[in-house]
């Protein structure tokens, strides 16, 4: 009995898994015009992805910086 009510305890007291999103920032030639062209890139893409999130949600951003210089990441239109 006491195994079960330490395993029911962990189980529903245990935090929520945070979903995850891992970002690499770095120069990639991108076909924007027909003809390379080097820009700096979110996971190779332009826009960045576009992440999805209800409120309340737990997640984590993971983001590597893979260029020379220091930079930042910021998000537009944010919809509840």
């Amino acid at each position: 009995m006491q195994k079960f009510f330490l395993f029911f305890l962990l189980l529903f007291s245990a935090p929520a898994l945070a979903k995850t999103y891992n970002f690499e920032i770095k120069k990639h030639d991108v076909f924007i015009t027909g003809k390379a062209v080097d820009a700096i890139t979110v996971n190779r893409q332009i826009p960045a992805p576009t992440l999805y999130l209800e409120e309340r949600e737990d997640v984590v951003i993971n983001v590597k910086n893979s260029l020379k210089e220091k930079t930042s990441i910021h998000w537009h239109g944010i919809l509840l």
